[in-house]
């Protein structure tokens, strides 16, 4: 049994064990705090992230992508390069050490380690999941209320025969008709949704679809962006949808399928989208404003659209596509139109 002298001396042995300890614990987070900090200095959030996901700048320092820590199928990830920090609307935000900790779910050591990665050249990027490659399968809506002999019903079989994937889409609206309309496993059978008009649908079938959806008011631009496009794809059966000009759209195919949509910078004219998986542009029927049908024009003598199989769209790229947007902005800036904010 301890004497009571023995006592007080283990006491005080074991007390300073603990001042130690706490001391060392204390200088390591001290330390590390000053590395993290060193980290932040060294360590460009947007090179960081941009090993992650693609990164679209839109000025001043600000980017937009897809949240590369959810599977996320609109762009809700941004990257403040100026202030060094990203946010998204589902994962929250922070700088690169809280990116870090959220994408591997590591604790503020751990992520310091890959950081350290990261700055030798041996960072590992995240593997985003896989998304199928054709539509949910979702029942086929009832055949609409409004009866007779429309676009969907006399179009539509030779587009499906073409490769294309059809939407109906309510008559004199650009609405898709029928709800969960992106997730079917087929294009909806033209008998019974023949009085629709027509829509094709966008990222999905063995020649997955995209659309170059120009909205904008501007002629110059839409003009520019149009020969620029034609000139970059040197390919025949570039087509061209006009519904209210001098808006446009251009289809194409890509060799993959579900890619997202893309997203120019916004400027008072207006800006660029290429329509992805999930959405559809209307190929055949009347435009809600002008009440006229939609035309399809073409660069090329004797081909049209209807006549045009998917498979002999072009075939673009992820690459040709961020110079078609980027060459929009070029051409509003060289034109002086002022950036939307919005």
């Amino acid at each position: 049994m301890l004497t009571y002298k023995q006592k007080l001396a283990t006491y005080a042995y074991l007390n300073r064990q603990r001042q130690n300890q706490k001391a060392a614990q204390q200088s390591q987070y001290e330390t590390a705090i000053i590395r993290a900090d060193e980290l932040r200095a060294l360590i460009n959030i947007v090179d960081l992230v941009g090993q992650d996901t693609t990164l679209k700048s839109y000025g001043h320092g600000e980017y937009r992508g897809h949240c590369p820590l959810h599977d996320d199928h609109e762009p809700s990830f941004f990257v403040n390069e100026n202030k060094q920090v990203f946010h998204c609307f589902s994962c929250g935000g922070g700088d690169v050490v809280q990116y870090i900790r959220k994408r591997d779910d590591v604790n503020f050591y751990q992520a310091l380690a890959t950081l350290e990665d990261f700055i030798a050249g041996e960072y590992v990027p995240s593997v985003k999941p896989v998304t199928p490659t054709e539509p949910d399968n979702t029942p086929a809506p009832p055949p609409p209320a409004w009866m007779g002999d429309g676009a969907y019903g006399q179009y539509a079989p030779k587009l499906i025969e073409g490769g294309y994937w059809t939407v109906p889409i309510c008559p004199n609206e650009k609405r898709p008709y029928g709800p969960a309309w992106n997730k079917h496993t087929a294009p909806l059978d033209p008998t019974k949704y023949s009085a629709c008009d027509v829509g094709i649908l966008c990222g999905v079938g063995e020649h997955p679809v995209y659309g170059i959806d120009i909205d904008v008011y501007d002629q110059k631009v839409t003009h520019g962006t149009v020969m620029y496009i034609n000139k970059l794809l040197n390919t025949p059966n570039v087509f061209m949808r006009v519904g209210k000009k001098p808006k446009a759209l251009i289809p194409v195919r890509m060799a993959k399928p579900n890619l997202p949509k893309r997203l120019s910078a916004k400027f008072d004219c207006g800006n660029i989208e290429i329509l992805g998986k999930g959405q559809q542009f209307k190929a055949i029927g009347i435009h809600p404003d002008t009440n006229k049908p939609y035309t399809w024009l073409s660069l090329q003598e004797n081909t049209s659209f209807l006549n045009t199989k998917a498979q002999d769209l072009p075939l673009v790229t992820e690459e040709q596509l961020d110079k078609i947007l980027d060459k929009f902005e070029d051409i509003c800036k060289n034109l002086t139109i002022v950036t939307n904010s919005q």
